[in-house]
């Protein structure tokens, strides 16, 4: 790769964020094309609340592959994110043309249609998981992005879902919206986030709820309220 189009994507890259950049130019030398690494850093950017950005890189990705359905869908969360909901659908019209049966781009079009109705945290899904010995139990957690991998949620690695899923990773989530009259499941194995991707959404939360996360023990039993 050119040391030119290298030090173009350095500098898509923020300098807190050097491993990455590292990660991302070992995959152009390994044969990655300018628009898996264009796509992979906007998808980076997005995931630091950079959607502005996000969507800048995503168009550039449009350029070299126009309609290209997964670029559209991710374009579209984004455009969910930043609560454009029109531009969100028509991006999800052209994906869903393309690409019509396609559950990830079905599912982000319900998704955009359930923000658009106003439906508090449309993200919330009920989680279950089975532990050791079989014995079921359900939670309700906020997805925090979904793609073609999968959904993604945060959670502390000491509770009991974490502790089912290590025992046991398939699971099923479900997302309930009532005013739709609909609901969506969802079933699959857990696999765990990178440290890095974890790091990153934890450095995101309000320094409140990062003290709480420390401090709590996550199903554990307690003595009483003062506890």
């Amino acid at each position: 790769m050119p040391e030119s189009v290298k030090s173009a994507i350095l500098e898509r890259i923020k300098a807190d964020d050097p491993d990455g950049a590292r990660l991302l130019l070992d995959g152009v030398d390994a044969g990655l094309s300018g628009r898996d690494v264009l796509h992979h850093v906007a998808i980076a950017r997005s995931r630091e609340g950079e959607y502005e950005e996000s969507l800048a890189i995503f168009d550039r990705v449009l350029e070299l592959l126009p309609n290209e359905p997964e670029t559209l869908g991710r374009k579209g969360y984004v455009y969910t994110k930043l609560a454009r909901f029109e531009e969100a659908k028509a991006c999800l019209e052209i994906a869903a043309a393309a690409k019509p049966k396609d559950p990830i781009v079905q599912f982000n079009r319900w998704f955009v249609e359930a923000c658009m109705r106003e439906i508090p945290q449309a993200n919330a899904m009920t989680l279950a998981t089975v532990d050791a010995q079989a014995r079921p139990s359900a939670r309700i957690v906020l997805m925090k992005e979904f793609d073609s991998r999968g959904f993604v949620f945060h959670t502390s690695y000491r509770g009991r879902k974490a502790r089912d899923i290590e025992v046991n990773p398939n699971a099923a989530i479900v997302f309930f919206w009532e005013k739709l009259h609909r609901q969506v499941r969802i079933e699959g194995k857990v696999e765990k986030t990178t440290r890095e991707e974890s790091a990153k959404y934890f450095a995101t939360r309000p320094r409140e709820a990062q003290i709480g996360a420390w401090a709590s023990r996550q199903s554990s039993v307690i003595s009483g309220r003062d506890e």
